[in-house]
């Protein structure tokens, strides 16, 4: 199995994955206090985009990160929201070695901060002497979509399927119970891969009704199939309930 192979089939989000984390809307931050950084990570040999590498972000002096996403098929990433502040960055995937960058400053007139290319180096060490298990990942990389295998994740006990939403990489809810996918509106929600009439009206309220025990997994793709008509132009989120 090469290197690119292993990495999607054993992808893995070494660092943060299960801690519930906010995320920030125009609601709560002014536009004039809000800024934006983002970037595009590639491979050190290569120089092709890395795609599906976690990056977090946490204010400078805090353990805790405020808010995580992953890369897309091009390797690019983006915070958008951030009061003015001092932020740290974490770049990790299985195989590289994690970056790290410490001091991004937003305010006093930076707004957007571009950090342009961030290169992951190959971590031979750590991949070779990586064990594989058959336990499965809560966020597993499928070819077409990535699913949140929310019945893996004892964290989401007690919770309903927004709360769940809120972990997943790529989705965010803000207060007003907005569903974005990678910054994107539109998106379509299904439920077992059907669409309700219910979820059209009113998806928040139908989605805290359903608690999170009864949920399996949460599938995303923000490219769609065929199969998949013109509606969620801003991505397909499927909902899949235990039987």
């Amino acid at each position: 199995m090469n290197l690119t192979c292993f990495r999607k089939s054993f992808f893995i989000v070494c660092l943060f994955i299960g801690i519930a984390v906010p995320t920030f809307s125009q609601n709560t931050v002014s536009e004039k206090d809000s800024g934006t950084i983002y970037a595009h990570v590639v491979d050190s040999l290569s120089m092709k985009p890395v795609g599906f590498a976690v990056v977090a972000i946490f204010r400078n002096d805090s353990a805790r990160p405020l808010v995580q996403t992953l890369t897309n098929d091009s390797g690019g990433f983006r915070f958008g929201n951030l009061p003015n502040g001092n932020y740290k960055i974490i770049v990790s995937l299985l195989g590289y070695r994690s970056f790290s960058k410490n001091n991004i400053i937003l305010g006093n007139g930076e707004r957007n901060i571009d950090l342009q290319i961030i290169v992951l180096a190959d971590d031979p060490h750590m991949l070779s002497g990586a064990m594989i298990v058959a336990q499965q990942d809560i966020v597993e990389n499928q070819p077409d979509k990535l699913v949140y295998h929310a019945d893996k994740d004892v964290t989401t006990s007690g919770g309903t399927a927004i709360d769940i939403l809120k972990k997943v990489p790529g989705v965010s809810v803000d207060i007003n119970g907005n569903i974005e996918l990678e910054g994107n509106s539109g998106v379509r929600i299904l439920i077992n891969g059907k669409p309700s009439t219910l979820l059209g009206s009113n998806p928040v309220d139908v989605l805290q009704s359903i608690s999170a025990d009864q949920v399996k997994s949460i599938e995303v793709m923000t490219s769609p199939s065929a199969k998949y008509d013109a509606q969620g132009t801003g991505g397909i989120i499927n909902i899949i309930l235990k039987k």
